[in-house]
């Protein structure tokens, strides 16, 4: 079995990815989402722009876009994470959290915790 050693606290990883994935859709390239209850996301694409992606979550849903061909051609000039996956997402979603509550995410305990032994860091 492979040994895992805790390098940050949950809590620290949790704060972390909360606040980049805020800036994508507060001020950078997904800032379309911000129109939506409290989501959070990172869009992105390939270098050849054969794939592109959004990832995001709101208080209740996660769900992740992806846009490509099976054959890999490109999906056209400027056809990024943001301006090809994003308009999905925010459509999916939009419909997804329309009866959900408008509350922020919930600080605490995460709901799922997997139990993986942790070697003690030296010194």
């Amino acid at each position: 079995m492979t040994e895992v050693t805790e390098v940050i606290s949950v809590e620290t990883a949790r704060t972390m990815m909360e606040a980049a994935c805020q800036a994508v859709v507060r001020m950078g390239t997904g800032a379309a989402a911000s129109q939506l209850k409290h989501p959070r996301g990172k869009d992105g694409h390939d270098q050849r722009l054969h794939d592109a992606w959004f990832i995001g979550f709101s208080p209740s849903i996660t769900c992740g876009t992806w846009i490509g061909f099976d054959d890999r051609q490109s999906l056209g000039e400027k056809e990024t994470g943001a301006r090809a996956a994003l308009p999905m997402w925010m459509d999916f979603m939009r419909a997804a959290i329309a009866s959900k509550p408008d509350d922020l995410c919930q600080r605490g305990r995460a709901k799922k915790v997997l139990d993986v032994p942790l070697s003690k860091p030296d010194g």
